[in-house]
């Protein structure tokens, strides 16, 4: 297969937008982009000093939108900087480095392969020149959302697939070899929709993270979900988490204490009943799937999660886009909380535009490299780029006030038998008080309405129960907070 390749020596480094409003310390910003519509989607360290982007440009496109991959410098100065694709929708959704120094690109293609949207990898030397590129699908659509490399050193794709005339999606996964050729591929289907957003490579194979339609109570609904495969792409085990709805996992990341940093976005019902506003949630769990903590990212806006990053002290950075009550366009939100997933405190860049961060990156000199996009009207989307100046367990520059916190404990726990649960409210609001097991279905309802602001006591009767971990959420209009139950007779 043959496709088009781009130099782009007349890219645009604009460096004139409209001071940001933020209340946070960056060492420069930058935004990139032509005549239409320029945007980063993800961001890898290319060596010591450099970092590489990718996403999709419509400037330097002949079609509709091509595979976009730049490398800067540590000041974002562009060093490179390539297109490729055809007369159709190309879209990138993901870039890594390889371990020979280069780098693979994935997303869909609509100007090759056999189907309306197939599987598009592209690998590329370390200086952005083509290897080789491979599509893969069929009748109906395929889109590719992650990959990984693998033990091998091929690579592993993961998507979504909808098959001819179906509407029904699938979580796909297409395992290459160093040259691109097919090895397996795997799908995960049920009479409802499974969808794959980002995959890792683990000691024992892989985890697939996306979601699925599963029961909650007495209705169907989305809920954020991981597969773990063999080697092969056989499924070991499914982990749902039902608590968490109705919502996707957007990305995932293994950390140093081999446990999984999972990003996802739900309905936020501060501002009503509606759900049309999001609340950002970073959830770290177990190498067993067990919730270690969640950690809601801003309880009182519309926020929406697209990717976090282990810090040096185990705790975490998430990065997205926030929309304050009242406000007309959305902001960067930077939000670091601490390796219990205790929220430390939360930033935002944002301006008379629409600004949305869609990755992150820990640079060599320690700093934090955030990419997405801004818009301005009249002036289309550019690719945006910012160097944080520092990201310290205290903040950045002046801190700001963090909403008073939910407080949940349990006595004792361990417990035999009964347990008594105690939770602060700083305002009156509406209250669910639930206790899930481990799979995340629901035990026991302990508080379901609208309640006065203090302290207040639920007791929880597990006498008819196993032994066994078992979870507490206390969800409220201010956000949630989860507490784990060990039950022992």
């Amino acid at each position: 297969m043959s496709f088009r390749v781009a130099a782009l020596a007349l890219l645009t480094v604009r460096c004139c937008w409209p001071a940001p409003a933020q209340d946070l310390d960056t060492a420069w910003t930058r935004t990139y982009g032509g005549a239409r519509d320029d945007v980063f989607f993800s961001m890898c360290r290319a060596d010591p000093w450099g970092f590489v982007l990718a996403g999709v440009s419509n400037s330097y496109s002949p079609g509709d939108v091509d595979f976009w991959m730049m490398k800067v410098d540590c000041t974002g100065a562009p060093l490179w900087n390539t297109t490729r694709g055809g007369r159709a929708w190309d879209s990138c959704f993901v870039v890594r480095p390889t371990r020979d120094s280069g780098f693979v690109m994935a997303g869909s293609t609509r100007s090759y392969g056999g189907g309306s949207a197939d599987f598009w990898i592209v690998k590329t030397t370390a200086a952005g020149d083509s290897e080789w590129s491979a599509t893969f699908g069929g009748l109906g659509n395929q889109r590719c959302y992650g990959v990984t490399q693998t033990a091998d050193d091929g690579y592993l794709l993961v998507g979504d697939y909808y098959p001819f005339l179906s509407d029904q999606s699938i979580l796909y996964l297409v395992k290459v070899n160093p040259s691109g050729g097919l090895q397996w591929t795997a799908s995960y289907q049920d009479t409802v929709n499974v969808y794959g957003r980002d995959v890792v490579a683990t000691d024992l194979g892989y985890l697939a993270a996306g979601g699925r339609i599963a029961q909650v109570g007495e209705v169907m609904q989305l809920v954020p979900m991981v597969v773990v495969t063999t080697p092969t792409g056989l499924p070991v085990e499914e982990w749902s988490y039902r608590a968490l709805w109705p919502a996707i996992f957007t990305s995932v990341q293994a950390t140093r204490d081999s446990a999984y940093l999972l990003t996802t976005t739900v309905p936020n019902y501060t501002h009503g009943e509606s759900g049309e506003w999001k609340e950002s949630i970073l959830v770290k769990a177990s190498h067993q799937g067990v919730p270690l903590w969640t950690s809601p990212c801003g309880v009182r806006f519309d926020d929406e999660i697209f990717a976090a990053i282990e810090t040096a002290d185990s705790g975490a950075l998430a990065v997205g886009s926030r929309r304050d009550s009242g406000a007309v366009h959305t902001a960067v939100f930077i939000t670091r909380v601490n390796r219990n997933g205790d929220t430390l405190w939360t930033k935002t860049i944002g301006g008379p535009y629409d600004m949305q961060a869609r990755a992150v990156v820990r640079g060599a000199d320690g700093s934090y490299m955030v990419a997405g996009w801004v818009a301005a009207p009249g002036q289309g989307y550019d690719a945006w780029l910012a160097k944080l100046d520092s990201v310290r367990p205290d903040g950045i520059g002046p801190s700001s006030p963090l909403p008073a916190a939910l407080k949940l404990a349990v006595h004792p726990n361990p417990f035999n038998a009964r347990a008594e649960i105690i939770y602060d409210l700083p305002r009156a609001q509406r209250v669910s008080l639930r206790i899930y097991d481990t799979l995340g279905r629901e035990l026991a309802v302990l508080a379901d309405g609208f309640q006065s602001a203090g302290s207040h006591r639920a007791s929880f009767d597990g006498s008819t129960l196993s032994s066994g971990l078992l979870f507490c959420r206390l969800q409220s209009d201010a956000g949630f907070t989860t507490q784990k139950l060990i039950l022992l007779k």
